[in-house]
């Protein structure tokens, strides 16, 4: 919706007799005046800017733009480690919403084989962070299959080689853990709650090989971990949507990368509340 600002005041007075003026309403364009009115395509998109600093790697649904549950055979990220994941056998391809998460773009996956792969890790670079930042922007749609992976890495899927982690809702209580070949990068839930059903939740997990690994859902802490070999930068290929431990049935419409420690914690938490209406 456009505003129009609507001139009928005495102009006459302020030209000039001279001027020819009779009178007429004078239009003005005013533009967009609000968030709402800022429309991209067909579909309102709320004006909450790109996320804090620059991620490693940053995927977003947004950037697929496919059509109404249209199979999803690739997803392609940006940042300075960018990877694309890609599915070739249909039968195991996510979906792509329009409007999955908050009225906004997400793949699904149904929580029984579906996942994106890619060849290549998330190749952080080395560095005094030694480690990795991580939030995903999900919506736990139903119950998993077995631990429902979200995201991995791994040397293959369905195989637990190298240096391998999984991302996920626990297959019981449907609440956030990290589970890695090292055992410093295992977080249990402690007494954390479980994913929320049927809204947007933000899952965060942080791990520097010197200090320990921690899980935060909604900028909550989840658990900790203080081993000395909690896992630095994973190197193993990624995958999205299920791997060995069981698959996520759900929704994910982001997932932001960097360094350990990169940026702040409040920041990417105020750019996911705006973007995805997620109570922090």
């Amino acid at each position: 919706m456009r505003r129009r600002l609507i001139i009928t005041a005495l102009l006459p007075f302020l030209l000039g007799s001279d001027t020819g003026f009779n009178g007429s309403m004078l239009k003005l364009d005013m533009g967009p005046t609000s968030s709402s009115d800022m429309v991209v395509g067909t579909k309102a998109t709320p004006s909450c800017g790109d996320p804090p600093g620059s991620p490693h790697v940053f995927l977003l649904a947004d950037d697929l733009a496919q059509g109404e549950s249209t199979a999803v055979t690739g997803w392609t990220g940006t940042g300075s480690g960018a990877i694309s994941l890609s599915q070739d056998t249909g039968s195991i391809q996510p979906l792509y919403r329009t409007a999955g998460v908050n009225g906004l773009p997400s793949v699904q996956f149904d929580g029984v084989d579906d996942y994106l792969g890619t060849s290549g890790g998330f190749n952080l670079p080395p560095g005094a962070g030694d480690g990795m930042s991580m939030w995903v922007v999900l919506l736990r749609a139903g119950a998993s299959s077995g631990d429902g992976d979200f995201i991995s890495t791994a040397d293959s899927y369905g195989a637990g080689g190298g240096t391998w982690c999984h991302w996920y809702a626990d297959s019981s209580s449907e609440r956030p853990e990290s589970d890695c070949a090292s055992s410093g990068g295992d977080v249990a839930p402690g007494s954390g709650g479980a994913i929320p059903l049927g809204s947007a939740s933000l899952y965060y997990f942080e791990s520097k090989a010197s200090t320990g690994a921690e899980v935060e859902l909604d900028g909550a802490s989840v658990g900790t971990n203080t081993g000395a070999n909690a896992i630095g930068s994973p190197t193993d290929n990624v995958f999205l949507g299920s791997w060995a431990f069981g698959a996520f049935q759900g929704h994910i419409s982001a997932v932001l990368v960097y360094d350990y420690q990169e940026v702040s914690k409040a920041d990417v938490e105020t750019w996911a509340t705006c973007r995805y209406g997620i109570s922090i």
